[in-house]
Order: structure tokens, then sequence, then C-alpha cells
């Protein structure tokens, strides 16, 4: 990747706007802040990043459960954390499409969520009320959701904690996992305090609401008018209020949205978000609408990774939308198919996608999330500021520090979707996509086409759709 002195070497001669991007690089203007965090207790003890974790995990009746994963619903079990014990914790499985494609492939290797607070509600590791234990499906780098969130983190986005484990269940291995903090409560006393605001994770796909709904999220969707299910289309689905776009007055044109709710959103909260999407539409006094520094880092961070299994791809899911007195933003959440993972063109297309127009498939005009940040002269400056913080990382530094910390245990791992040799390729094609995405876009802040040659470089040697193996073991 290139160096400081090498941006300013390209930068020499060009002129004063590309000379003043040099300058920010140089002198670090424009870094990000620190966030405002609120110590609970739990982040150092399973999110320390200096060593791999373990986690134990037992259950009455392992094969019961198994059977029951597809069906997410709950079972009771021990769990013991570094050596710290917690019982009556509840487990179950998670996921969307890597769920049903673990049960296809005949794999015990779920996502799993440990919630120590279902059965009994006072119950907290260290403050954290729910823990993600996240599969590695689809990644053979092992580390596609954990550099992700970093790079977010490093740019002063609300991003959740990760860090890698060994599973046990039964006392034998499950395999090597990412463990991530969940975004509900926990996660935003941490970032917010004791008065935070609300929370939707918006998706058109409501098939984990119907089958299990949290106590927060209607059981049923809304009955909509004939009005709304104009709105929303032939499919009624209402594709575009996951697009945080302004539909109208009535809550029941955002199904989407409120029918998500992960805190409880009461009909004033939920015409407050329509009140700031009807503002953030209009495009004007976006400081009443918009944590315009906020948004701004995630899409910086987002836009590098290229993740169309998202806000700016064809799904437009995984994201969380963040509010607090009518100001809105974006938290970023499931990047195992970053980096090209979803093969919507060639590896050259990817690492040369455009900084200006992020979205897979069609044009940020019809994000409003987005599109205010490249729609004007101001913004998209501070949007590029970000992009040079971001640049300006090792990026290197912390893949192979990874890797050398990971590499002994996805060896042992039992259940992983991919071989060693496959990893270590997985990772050598990581490197070389940073190296090309971090040239591609240094091409495009500079005002120069991005057209970077990507030579034999593999896109899905990293793993990603269609790229699926069999995993080494069925069963623990």
């Amino acid at each position: 990747m290139h160096t400081k002195k090498q941006i300013w070497m390209i930068c020499i001669g060009i002129g004063l706007p590309v000379l003043l991007i040099a300058v920010l690089l140089v002198t670090g203007v424009g870094s990000a802040p620190d966030l405002p965090v609120t110590p609970l207790g739990y982040e150092n003890r399973i999110f320390s990043k200096d060593r791999v974790h373990s986690i134990d995990i037992y259950i009455e009746d392992w094969d019961d459960f198994f059977q029951s994963c597809p069906q997410e619903v709950y079972s009771d079990c021990t769990v013991i954390i570094d050596g710290e014990q917690f019982d009556r914790v509840g487990i179950r499985a998670t996921g969307n499409s890597s769920l049903s494609q673990v049960e296809e492939l005949g794999s015990c290797r779920y996502s799993l969520k440990l919630e120590f607070d279902h059965y009994d509600t006072e119950q907290r590791y260290h403050g954290l009320d729910k823990l993600n234990l996240n599969n590695l499906i689809y990644d053979n780098t092992m580390m596609k959701d954990y550099l992700t969130y970093q790079l977010m983190t490093e740019l002063g986005v609300a991003a959740p904690l990760c860090s890698y484990t060994k599973v046990y269940v039964n006392e034998r291995s499950l395999g090597f996992y990412l463990a991530v903090e969940a975004i509900e409560e926990s996660f935003l006393q941490r970032n917010y305090g004791n008065d935070y605001g609300n929370l939707y994770k918006p998706d058109a796909d409501r098939s984990d609401l119907i089958k299990e709904p949290t106590p927060f999220t209607e059981k049923e969707p809304p009955q909509l008018s004939e009005e709304a299910l104009e709105q929303a289309g032939s499919d009624g689905k209402h594709p575009q209020d996951v697009k945080l776009q302004y539909l109208g007055e009535d809550p029941a044109f955002y199904p989407n949205i409120f029918g998500n709710a992960t805190t409880p959103v009461t009909q004033e909260d939920k015409a407050q978000l329509i009140q700031s999407l009807k503002q953030l539409s209009t495009g004007r006094k976006l400081k009443n609408a918009v944590d315009i520094e906020a948004v701004t880092r995630y899409f910086a961070v987002h836009a590098f990774v290229c993740n169309d299994d998202s806000y700016t791809g064809p799904t437009v899911h995984n994201y969380y939308l963040y509010e607090k007195d009518g100001i809105l933003s974006m938290l970023p959440w499931d990047y195992n198919l970053a980096f090209g993972g979803i093969p919507t063109g060639s590896a050259a297309s990817v690492v040369n996608r455009s900084i200006y127009n992020p979205v897979s498939g069609g044009t940020y005009t019809d994000r409003p999330m987005l599109s205010w940040i490249l729609s004007s002269k101001k913004y998209t400056w501070l949007y590029q500021r970000y992009l040079i913080v971001l640049l300006d990382l090792d990026l290197e530094k912390m893949v192979q520090q990874t890797r050398r910390m990971i590499a002994p245990y996805v060896l042992r791992d039992p259940t992983k979707f991919c071989t060693y040799a496959e990893f270590e390729s997985g990772v050598d094609a990581l490197l070389q996509f940073l190296e090309l995405r971090a040239e591609s876009v240094q091409l495009q802040l500079l005002g120069k086409p991005a057209n970077v040659e990507v030579g034999e470089f593999n896109l899905t040697a990293m793993g990603g759709v269609g790229s699926l193996g069999q995993p080494t073991k069925k069963h623990p």
C-alpha cells in the first residue's frame, strides 16, 4: 500500500485541491475523533484482542438442540467464558441465508446467539446482555467482519466489539468462531449512555420476526391500507422503506422499519422517525436529521470494503438505524460478504468500484442516507477526508498480526468451511485486495479514472457466495 510520502509525490504538480488532500494526509488533519463510551466491564474481557478466547457450552441434549437450530428456538445452557461460569443462558441458532446453508450442508456449525438475560432478566456477562458467535461462513480469510469492524472503530464509528474464540459443546470442539457484541441494550448503553435513543434493523425479509418475534416487535406485519400497498409495490414488501425513503406520514408505509424495532417504540417515536426521513429527503438543514460526522465516517469505510449484502446492495439490509432526538445514524453489521463476496462483476470491477457511486446495480440517488453526501461538494469533501484517514491506516499490519494470532486455531478447526490452504490463500488475496483497492481509491481522490490492473488477482479466493465448500467435519 502507498505510504504518505508516495501519495505526496503523486499529488505534486496536479493543483491546489489535490495538494490539500495530500496535506490532510501528511498532517493528520481530519483524523477521526474518539467515540465517547461508557465502560460496562465486558469490553476488555471476552473482547480483548490480544488472544483467542475460549467458550464452553454445556447443553443437556445437544442432538435435540441441533435438530431445532433451523427453527431458531431457545434452549437452556451453561456457558463458561475463559473459565467463568454462567448458568441458565438462552442459546439459539441465528442467521438468514447462512442458517439455511448450514442446514443444507448437514453441518453443525451454526452461528449462535447467547442471551444471558433470556431466562434471568438480571443476568449479564459483566454488563453484556447478548453475544453472537459467528461461524465465519463464506469467509476463507476468517477476518472480513473482524477487519471491517476494526476499520469502523478506527474511524470513530459506533461498531460492535468482536474477538476470536474457540467454542466447545459438551467438551467437544464446535470450531473456531468470531464473538461479536450484539447491537442491543448493552451496545447502546456502552456507546450512548443510559439515555439512549431508538434502534431499528430495517429488513424486507420478515421471516425471522414471524418465527420468533422479540418483545418489542409486532407478531404479525401491520395491515396495510390500499395506499400503503400501492406504495409498497406488487409484493407488498415495501422495498422503499428499507432504503430509508420518505413515503408519507402513515407509519404503515414503513413496516420493515417499525416491524424490526430493537427497542420499544411508541407512536410518537414513529412520528419522529418519519419526520427525520422527510427532512432527509429534502436534502436541506441536514443537521436537524442526520449525525453528519458519524454517517460520513460509516460510508467511507463501507465504500472501501465493497459490501453488496448491505444498504448499498440489492438486498438493502444488514445495517442498523439509530435515532435520538430526531437525529439519524447508521451502525455497521454483517460483513462476511464484504470485499466482493457477492459475485456482481469481475475482480477488476470490484477493485475499481466508484467511491462516488458505491451502490451495486443502481445509483446512490435512491438511497437518501447516502445521496446527501455525494450530492453536495461540502459533504463529499468530508467523505474524502475520511477516506484519506482510512488509507493512512496500516492495513497490512492489521491483517498480518491477525493472521499470526489465528492461524494455529484455524489449522485445528474441525468444522471450518474451507481447508487451511484455502485460508492461507484467502488471506493472501485479502492483502492483495487491500493494496489494489487503496490504489483505486487514491486515483479517484485525485480525480483520475479508476483503472487499476488486477492481473491474476483471484477475488473468489477470499470466499463468498458460490464458493462454499463442504465442512471438514459435520458433527462435534
